[in-house]
């Protein structure tokens, strides 16, 4: 179903700052819905509580985009994307729409305005493909269910080929990016004489700003966690590299004693140990990219839920004030502890996906000092090899493999500090946070 309005052509901008929140039901029946959102509708409270969500939904968004929306709904995982949605006098609006489930099969939807145009460019040429392939695949005949499961395929191909690597992929990327660009955007002040101890509404008032303020310093963590994991991905790289120029020395080595082995057989012997202990290196560094590919997907999920308890915040704190001005309407008090709820929850994530980012790290951290070390070793075990050269007056001969592993031994020993120092920087990034004030405030938030 769609709605039965002519879209006029004409575009209604979303105020900054303004929050646009709704409550479903698991059939996708409105349950309540905020001022603001009624406002930019063009309907009323009593127009929209009752009827399918998609009573705003615009004609030209493709069909695949919710069947991919609800498929993600139903694993319990929240998803973020822009959606066009169309006014009760035609006009027509983009947000990013953010959807979670909150409890007892009911869904928290918070639209915001569009920010970053870019990401918002590449989704929107993606979804006009996928819906004029609806439309040929609807005038052969397919029914509007089969057109949609088809297309979301499209879609989900159209966004890997524009990098977002997929539906739920890109919802890492944009949300978080949206989040950071919206937050700096004005919001509307706060009436003094609402935020107030003693009353629910005040309560509720404070309780948001703190998270507020407490979300403000994990994200401020959040970027730092980011550009260490950048660095990892980066020296892992480069120590694959180090590796690699070692290995190809040990070789040389190895071929080099051979050579000589009837005048030292000892140097074949410790050139072939420090080969051995070379492809034990390489193997131990093979599983460092999994581990840090994984350590990368953990951080996209926690900023995802950092910038959800964002909006939830936000999306509380407006539809507190809207009660405090006695424009709420329906069973207002019932949305705001549904707020509350979603609050509770994406905190709770938060808490758990940092706890998890912290493991992960701290495998990097033990898998590059256990590098180090072996770096350390096979280092040692090339210059062994090189003080027997001397000793057994072969150097001369070998005069070309010297100045290498000279080379060799003054850039490792450089590397082997940057790993010791990156490894401390991860175990140090994964110390546990303080919540407790964070903790504290959700307890406050809540109205029940």
């Amino acid at each position: 179903m769609q709605s039965s309005v002519i879209p006029t052509g004409i575009v209604r901008e979303i105020p900054a700052g303004t929050v646009l929140f709704s409550t479903t039901d698991e059939s996708g029946k409105i349950t309540g819905a905020g001022k603001s959102f009624c406002e930019i509708s063009g309907y009323t409270a009593e127009q929209l509580v009752g009827s399918p969500h998609n009573i705003v939904r615009h004609r030209e968004m493709p069909g695949g985009l919710f069947h991919l929306f609800w498929a993600q709904l139903a694993t319990g995982k929240p998803i973020a994307t822009y959606v066009l949605n169309l006014a009760a006098d035609g006009a027509s609006y983009w947000t990013l729409a953010c959807v979670s489930p909150v409890k007892d099969g009911t869904y928290l939807s918070v639209h915001v305005q569009v920010s970053r145009q870019d990401h918002h460019e590449n989704l929107r040429h993606a979804y006009d493909t996928a819906r004029a392939t609806e439309r040929k695949m609807r005038a052969a005949g397919m029914s509007a269910r089969d057109a949609a499961a088809e297309s979301s395929s499209i879609l989900e191909g159209l966004l890997v080929e524009r990098g977002y690597g997929g539906f739920a992929a890109m919802a890492a990327v944009v949300l978080p990016d949206e989040v950071d660009a919206w937050d700096k955007l004005p919001r509307p002040q706060l009436p003094a004489a609402f935020v107030k101890d003693g009353h629910d509404v005040g309560r509720v008032l404070g309780a948001t700003r703190e998270i507020d303020e407490e979300l403000a310093v994990l994200r401020a963590r959040l970027v730092e966690y980011t550009a260490l994991a950048r660095s990892l991905s980066t020296e892992a790289e480069s120590l694959r590299g180090s590796v690699g120029n070692l290995s190809r020395t040990v070789t040389a080595a190895a071929a080099a004693s051979e050579e000589v082995g009837g005048s030292a057989p000892v140097l074949a012997r410790a050139a072939a140990a420090a080969a051995a202990l070379s492809d034990e290196t390489s193997a131990h560094l093979q599983a460092l990219p999994a581990l840090l590919q994984a350590t990368q997907a953990e951080l996209m999920q926690l900023r995802v839920v950092v910038a959800m308890c964002v909006l939830h915040s936000a999306a509380a704190e407006s539809f507190a004030v809207e009660i405090a001005k006695g424009e709420a309407s329906g069973d207002a008090m019932g949305s705001l502890e549904l707020l509350c709820a979603a609050i509770e929850r994406t905190v709770a994530a938060v808490e758990r996906e940092w706890n998890s980012v912290g493991v992960r790290v701290t495998e990097a951290a033990d898998h590059i000092e256990e590098a180090a070390d072996r770096l350390a070793k096979f280092q040692r075990m090339l210059l062994d090899w090189r003080n027997l050269v001397v000793r057994f007056r072969l150097s001369g001969q070998l005069s070309g493999m010297l100045g290498d592993i000279d080379g060799q031994e003054v850039r490792s020993r450089a590397r082997m500090k940057s790993l010791r120092d990156l490894a401390a920087e991860c175990r140090d990034a994964a110390k546990p946070l303080d919540l407790n004030r964070l903790r504290q405030a959700v307890s406050r938030v809540s109205i029940r």
